[in-house]
C-alpha cells in the first residue's frame, strides 16, 4: 500500500512515517514529483 496522498492542498505533499521503508520513500517522492508536474501543466496554458 502507498499511501497517505494528500488531495486538495494548494502545492503537493505527502507524508512518510519514522518507520517507512527506503521503496516507500522513492515511492513518495515519484507520487509528488507526478502530482507537480500535473499541477505545473494546470497553470502553463
Amino acid at each position: 500500500a502507498i499511501g497517505p496522498i494528500l488531495q486538495g492542498l494548494n502545492k503537493p505533499v505527502n507524508d512518510l512515517s519514522r518507520g517507512s521503508s527506503v521503496d516507500d520513500v522513492i515511492n513518495t517522492v515519484l507520487i509528488t514529483a507526478i502530482q507537480a508536474q500535473i499541477e505545473a501543466k494546470k497553470y502553463k496554458k
